[in-house]
């Protein structure tokens, strides 16, 4: 098992190495913050140690456990993180990816174009043929714009296997992750999804409402560092 204590961990205060601010006793939010190793490899470390003993001991583990597990399956992928390492059980480090995230983009008026948002598409597609879902990409701030160019996915901690569900519930769940790519580019581009792309984001919007990641308590509104 690894431990933190080894890297050499960036300063705490430093806006351009941390990603959160530490909320960790906000109930059960982890501190996420950047490190680099011995060999110069920069990691994200997600740790939920000062959290109280009761969400360490259930919550964290379940979390720590379904976003390790979603990076090995996943690990193959180009724009997903990579396998996870655990740290002394309360925390994992994965590889950061270089970029910015989307809504930073967005934001700051930064050009997209419609070849970025059909390999985002293709991305999730990916992932999905892993039977896998990320579930939260309505939120800007886990897609990833890499240096070059490319999009990347963060953040699994929604993650849900499909292995065994049924298939009405396969594709209501695939057509969640994809409302999320069609939400952020049909603002980017207005006028240039296709009916069938436009119709399962309207599909998706109309249920909503019932969606439980809606005000999802736990969500992490980090902030990665802005390319200047």
């Amino acid at each position: 098992m690894s431990s933190i204590i080894p890297d050499k961990s960036c300063p705490e205060d430093s806006s351009s190495t941390v990603l959160s601010p530490h909320t960790s006793l906000r109930w059960g939010n982890a501190h996420v913050f950047t490190v680099i190793d011995d060999e110069g490899q920069k990691y994200v470390v997600k740790d939920f140690r000062a959290c109280r003993p009761l969400v360490r001991h259930t919550w964290a583990r379940l979390m720590l456990w379904r976003e390790s597990r979603a990076f090995i399956r996943l690990q193959h992928i180009d724009g997903t993180p990579g396998p996870a390492i655990s740290l002394e059980g309360w925390a994992i480090k994965y590889p950061y990816i270089d970029g910015f995230t989307l809504r930073e983009a967005m934001l700051n008026g930064h050009k997209l174009n419609q070849s970025f948002f059909e390999e985002l598409e293709a991305l999730v597609i990916t992932v999905h043929n892993e039977a896998a879902v990320h579930l939260d990409l309505r939120n800007g701030r886990n897609i990833l714009i890499t240096n070059s160019g490319k999009p990347a996915l963060i953040d699994f901690q929604t993650v849900i296997f499909t292995d065994y569900l049924p298939s009405f519930i396969r594709h209501l769940l695939f057509s969640i992750d994809f409302s999320g790519v069609y939400k952020h580019w049909d603002r980017a581009l207005p006028g240039t999804l296709s009916k069938e792309r436009r119709k399962t984001m309207d599909k998706v919007q109309f249920i909503r409402p019932l969606w439980f990641i809606k005000g999802y308590l736990l969500r992490k509104k980090f902030k990665r560092p802005q390319k200047k």
